[in-house]
């Protein structure tokens, strides 16, 4: 069983943000990601789907928007490539296809423990300590 400092659920922009911001600290953590990455923007909207924001404005943090078109509106399939640019830059710890089906408090109440079941496996645990 891992222990980790920080355990994330998702890996959509918020989710590959803080780990990049707990990867700059320093701190022991993973990401799990019940899909692929991009699952919402790969799943549940259409291919002709742009972004109502201008490219410049949907990077995340330390990997600034490197196109030709910066007031130009990214397509789902470009926003997805993005993150997972992103993600293998900064070697961030996502694991995909792993479903969260609990988060609890251990028995000595210092820690958390958290069950998943990887795709195509058993079930999982990762125990994360409280702050």
């Amino acid at each position: 069983m891992d222990t980790m400092d920080t355990v994330v659920v998702g890996a959509g922009q918020s989710g590959i943000a803080i780990s990049y911001f707990l990867q700059q600290n320093g701190n022991h953590h993973v990401v799990f990601e019940q899909g692929r990455i991009g699952e919402s923007w790969i799943s549940q909207r259409w291919d002709s789907f742009r972004l109502n924001t201008p490219n410049f404005m949907n990077v995340l943090p330390g990997l600034p928007y490197q196109g030709t078109e910066p007031n130009g509106f990214w397509r789902c399939s470009d926003l997805i490539e993005y993150f997972r640019r992103y993600i293998k830059h900064f070697h961030l710890p996502v694991r995909t296809g792993v479903k969260v089906i609990s988060v609890e408090r251990s028995g000595d109440d210092r820690q958390f423990l958290i069950r998943t079941i990887p795709e195509g496996r058993t079930e999982e645990s990762v125990l994360c300590d409280l702050l």
